[in-house]
């Protein structure tokens, strides 16, 4: 009898021998196929388990939460076989997937939030305190104006010229010229016309009406109640009621006028507070450098220049800053009280 390892059995669809302890198959070609691998394609139910926990929190899982999983998937039809390399493989990709995934919707969200953002202009590149005098000179000056204009605001402004620009342009843009004290004037309309006194009727009606407004009509009361009378008369062969009318009633003494209706004014986000001696200052400044006979006027050696930087602004003023300055020292320090100039008065200005 031959030994086991050199066992060969013939069959019909080819011969089964040991080969090295593996089991191998001859096919009648005489070609050897190798035992099949284990399976790794999962099905269906099993990854639907893979994904249910994947989606719950846990895409990393350890090693005893890998064991537990395998023993759920190793007990579903055809996937007996499945193997915990296979297992890390899985969760791996899903990792890879689920970041690029992650990393193009954040994209994507980056991207249509951009498009459709509007950069609205606003105040805020502005410092707190040269808002209101911006407000000033943008009101009582010129609600439209050129850039250059603009630029000699700044330099007053000791501000930057692209944040200025951008405070006019959000101004204009929401149309509050209208606001603080220049409203626009809008034609008057039947329910904003003035009213009168009539001294014949003693009532009040609007100038252009020719009539008093009707009286409105009287309360019901018991003694006021219709009632028909008892006698008939005969009209186009008909029998009718006659209905005695009510005792006449004195005109009401008053009578209701709608209220004038205001316009609207819509506040800007932040109201101007500005300081008189300030704004006239600011107002005076203004003024000098945008009047045209004021360039002809001026001659050597004091010739006309608009100053384009804060620098140049404060050469123009040089030669009033030191008596400026001698005047508000002796202001702080109380010398001018007796003359009704307050110490506070210099550490708010």
């Amino acid at each position: 009898m031959t030994s086991n390892s050199n066992l060969l059995h013939a069959t019909d669809h080819g011969s089964h021998t040991l080969v090295g302890g593996d089991l191998a198959i001859i096919s009648p070609s005489g070609s050897v196929a190798a035992k099949s691998k284990p399976r790794t394609r999962l099905t269906k139910e099993a990854a639907k388990i893979l994904n249910d926990v994947f989606e719950s929190g846990l895409r990393n899982p350890g090693m005893r939460e890998k064991q537990e999983l395998l023993e759920r998937i190793q007990a579903l039809p055809g996937t007996e076989d499945y193997q915990m390399k296979s297992l890390g493989f899985w969760f791996q990709n899903k990792r890879s997937q689920w970041k690029l995934k992650s990393t193009q919707t954040q994209q994507a969200t980056t991207s249509s939030s951009s498009s459709t953002t509007i950069i609205r202009p606003s105040p805020r590149h502005l410092k707190p305190e040269k808002i209101p005098l911006l407000h000033t000179l943008f009101y009582k000056s010129n609600t439209d104006p050129p850039q250059e204009l603009i630029d000699t605001w700044a330099v007053l402004l000791d501000a930057d010229s692209t944040a200025v620009s951008a405070w006019v342009a959000a101004e204009k843009k929401l149309s509050l010229a209208s606001f603080h004290g220049y409203p626009p004037q809008h034609p008057k309309s039947p329910s904003t016309r003035s009213i009168s006194l009539d001294p014949q009727r003693k009532i009040l009606t609007p100038k252009s009406s020719p009539e008093p407004p009707p009286l409105p009509p009287p309360p019901i009361s018991s003694s006021h109640v219709l009632r028909p009378q008892q006698h008939q008369h005969q009209e186009h062969g008909h029998s009718q009621a006659v209905i005695a009318p009510a005792a006449p009633r004195s005109p009401s003494p008053f009578v209701v006028v709608k209220e004038e209706s205001k316009p609207l004014i819509i506040p800007t986000a932040v109201p101007p507070t500005t300081d008189p001696i300030r704004s006239d200052l600011l107002l005076a400044l203004h003024h000098e450098f945008s009047d045209p006979q004021r360039q002809r006027s001026m001659t050597a050696p004091y010739p006309y220049q608009r100053p384009k930087t804060g620098k140049e602004l404060n050469v123009l003023f040089s030669s009033c800053t030191s008596p400026m300055e001698e005047f508000l020292g002796r202001v702080k320090n109380g010398s001018l009280e007796r003359f009704g100039f307050k110490r506070e008065w210099a550490q708010t200005r």
